[in-house]
Order: structure tokens, then C-alpha cells, then sequence
């Protein structure tokens, strides 16, 4: 049995295994491999599927539009978390190369991780919205 480590301790393997212990049952785990893929492969061996979402122009411009968008129909459900709700106001919009734009860290005052991270979820729940559920079983007794 691992023991979950305090803050400032170092043992990888102890924190994915707490982090495995609150999640339960998931479909995927979206993260960003800078910083996170050892964290990411302990994840897996544990048996979580895990999604590389590198957090490059090409892939965080069509996340934060859809996002923006999702936001302006009204599509997204707030719980009122505060945390939440000043990371998003703190996001910042910065031009891409392509004409597009996407979330960033560098332009932003304010820590941003929560908009960042609700646009890779956004996009990840819209990729996924028209795959086939897993098949279920039934027993009748």
C-alpha cells in the first residue's frame, strides 16, 4: 500500500496512486505531456486511459474558439466555484500564427490553469459526444 505524500514531497507513484483512489471510474484523462508524462505513464500502468492533449497552438486555438463558443450558447454548466469563475475572467486570448487565437499563460496576470484546463475538456467531451458507448450487460434473475 502506498501512503498518499503531504505537500512538497516528490513520490510521483504515491500521488498518482491518491489520484487513482479519488477517481474512480473515468473514460480518459486529458493532460499535457510537458511535466506530466511520468505522472501520465504511472496513470496507465495503474490502468487509466490516458490522452496526450499537448497544449500547442494547433491544438489549444480550435479548444479555446469552441470553447468561447460553447460559453456564448450557454452550452456550459457553472457550479459558482470561485476558483473557476476568476481563472476564466483572467484568461486571455492571444493570436496565433494562423489567424486564430487560443488561451494563454504567457499574456495572462492571473493564473489561468482552470480555463485552460476547461478548454481541453470541452474539446475532449465534444470529440467524444458521437462515440458508441461501451456495450452493457444485463442479468435477469
Amino acid at each position: 500500500m502506498v501512503e498518499e505524500p503531504g505537500f512538497g514531497v516528490s513520490d510521483t507513484r504515491g500521488i498518482a496512486a491518491g489520484i487513482a483512489r479519488q477517481l474512480g471510474n473515468v473514460h480518459e484523462i486529458a493532460y499535457d505531456p510537458w511535466g506530466f508524462r511520468e505522472s501520465a505513464e504511472i496513470l496507465a500502468d495503474l490502468g487509466f486511459p490516458m490522452v496526450e492533449f499537448p497544449q500547442s497552438a494547433g491544438r489549444m486555438a480550435p479548444a479555446s474558439e469552441q470553447l468561447y463558443e460553447l460559453v456564448g450558447q450557454q452550452r456550459v454548466v457553472h457550479n459558482g466555484d470561485e476558483t473557476l469563475r476568476a481563472q476564466v475572467l483572467a484568461a486571455v486570448a492571444a493570436p496565433t500564427d494562423r489567424g486564430g487565437w487560443k488561451i494563454s499563460k504567457l499574456k495572462s496576470l492571473e493564473r489561468i490553469d482552470a480555463a485552460v484546463t476547461l478548454a481541453m475538456a470541452s474539446d475532449r467531451a465534444m470529440a467524444l459526444r458521437y462515440e458508441k458507448p461501451q456495450k452493457r450487460g444485463a442479468a435477469f434473475l
